[in-house]
């Protein structure tokens, strides 16, 4: 009786092993397969979060200055984020551009601390959705006013950790 009970214990911690293996080979993979996404990328934008009571058009003046100094303008997407979690948007990303310009601005734009929070959740929404059309190497963050409080809750509490479609991806 003794010796089917260690071999009931080996199969069983075997199958557990092997299990794990497994596991790790799927996941290995995939961190393989997202780090040559990112490494294809060239696309490398800057996100602009507006402050309270600011729309998707905040950045306009800023962004019509920078492209008449470039002898290619930057491409723009701006994003609109609804309260119950729809998102409208207008423009788009050219294919292979190195640093498109995204607006991210919030239907509910209030100011207050509860919904900083509210809207840094939004953010990580909204980066969500665009990474499931456009891949990222990384991007850079850049918030006016209360955009930026919006942006370092956002950080502090990891909720743009997992944001990119490639998880190794940057965010400055």
């Amino acid at each position: 009786m003794r010796i089917s009970k260690k071999i009931i214990i080996s199969i069983g911690l075997l199958c557990f092993l092997m299990t794990l293996i497994f596991l790790s080979d799927k996941w290995t993979k995939q961190n393989i397969s997202n780090l040559k996404i990112q490494r294809n990328s060239v696309t490398e934008p800057i996100v602009l979060v507006p402050g309270s009571n600011a729309t998707q058009y905040r950045f306009d003046p800023l962004i019509r200055d920078i492209n008449k100094r470039e002898k290619t303008p930057h491409s723009l997407l701006r994003v609109l984020v609804h309260k119950n979690y729809t998102i409208s948007y207008s423009g788009a990303i050219k294919k292979g551009e190195r640093q498109p310009f995204i607006v991210i601005a919030f239907e509910d734009n209030k100011d207050g601390f509860k919904n900083i929070k509210k809207q840094a959740i939004w953010l990580k929404y909204a980066l969500k959705y665009i990474s499931q059309q456009y891949e990222f190497r990384k991007i850079s963050l850049i918030g006016h006013s209360n955009g930026g409080l919006i942006i370092t809750y956002a950080l502090e509490h990891n909720l743009t950790r997992d944001c990119l479609k490639t998880k190794n991806s940057g965010i400055i």
